[in-house]
């Protein structure tokens, strides 16, 4: 019996050495690599958001042109997609003609209209003549800085909540859950415009106004996610440990506890930041966000909601920079959570 067990733990052994080898051996296709790589590892999502961080970091730098500046003889002027046309290369000359009679003037205007560079309304113009692509690019810094700011004070004010209420428990974390829970419950969008209303009828500073109500909504989930983490932390014979070693309550906390949250936090940061934008974006959409001139994708959305028909790429393009980056931040988010935990791997 023992030899026979012999030759079959032999027989396992080299099976599954022969299966190693075999797999070893076959190689995968160069389609196949590029797809496992991507699947491995976020690249894309990567990109996009390396993208945006220059073109909100750099925003005057890169965008060919100023997004507020006005040209109506432009207005819903379609793509020119940067094609190259020597034609449009001379900038008309006002001596040339006659701007008092109307037949002169309109031969300027055309003049005109054809001297722009290749690098304007390379996406086209939107209704008052405003370069799309630089609306764009300048879009991305302000939902950045508005993101910034927000999701900072939500990172401070959440993770704090949620330690108080995993750690103390008790009274303090029924409190503060009950607290969670009817924020929850408000009706956001409509609270949001109602104040936006109030500040902007009064002459207030609406950007700072935005940051403030996004800030709002920004700290809900770290309260949830850090409560979990700590109540599983402080369990744990390390922290019971200091705690019989005499320890403050903050040494335990700043010591032992908070490092244990760093990585959900970094990853209900990533996942959230796509949600602020959203929110920034509905809110401009709805008129309690950031006003003219200031260029805002949701803004820019709605001020081609009018000519959808005759000049689509007006909303398409900051609607569709704001999917890709919303998809970005999202997959880049679930692809942290599977790194950061290790069971919830199932890419090795």
């Amino acid at each position: 019996m023992a030899q026979q067990a012999d030759i079959q733990s032999t027989d396992t052994e080299e099976h599954i050495v022969l299966d190693a080898d075999t797999r070893a051996s076959v190689k995968r296709s160069w389609a196949s690599q590029v797809i496992y790589f991507l699947r491995r590892w976020p690249l894309i999502p990567l990109i996009i958001m390396i993208t945006l961080l220059i073109a909100g970091v750099f925003a005057p730098q890169v965008s060919p042109a100023d997004p507020i500046e006005q040209s109506l003889s432009f207005r819903n002027y379609p793509p020119t997609w940067g094609a190259a046309r020597p034609e449009f290369n001379t900038v008309p000359d006002p001596a040339d003609y006659d701007l008092t009679i109307t037949k002169e003037r309109s031969a300027y205007n055309r003049a005109k209209k054809q001297a722009f560079p290749r690098t304007k309304y390379v996406l086209g113009a939107d209704n008052l003549g405003r370069d799309v692509l630089s609306r764009v690019v300048h879009g991305a810094r302000i939902s950045l800085k508005v993101t910034a700011y927000a999701l900072t004070s939500g990172i401070i004010v959440g993770s704090l909540m949620g330690i108080a209420a995993g750690y103390f428990g008790g009274w303090t974390d029924e409190l503060l859950m009950r607290f969670v829970d009817i924020f929850l419950a408000l009706p956001f969008i409509l609270i949001a415009l109602v104040i936006a209303q109030l500040f902007l009828t009064s002459g207030g500073a609406a950007e700072g106004v935005v940051i403030l109500l996004i800030a709002l909504v920004a700290w809900t989930p770290f309260v949830r996610q850090v409560r979990a983490d700590v109540l599983t932390i402080r369990g744990q014979e390390y922290v019971q440990a200091a705690k019989i070693a005499g320890a403050s309550p903050i040494r335990i906390v700043l010591k032992h506890i908070l490092p244990g949250t760093y990585s959900t936090i970094l990853v209900v940061a990533s996942l959230r930041v796509g949600q602020l934008i959203l929110t920034e974006s509905t809110l401009s959409f709805l008129g309690a966000g950031i006003p003219d001139p200031i260029p805002a994708w949701g803004k820019s959305v709605a001020d081609g909601r009018q000519f959808i028909e005759e000049a689509w790429w007006i909303s398409f393009w900051p609607g569709f920079a704001i999917f890709l980056v919303v998809m970005a931040l999202n997959f880049f988010g679930d692809w942290l959570r599977d790194r950061l935990d290790p069971r919830l791997r199932q890419l090795d």
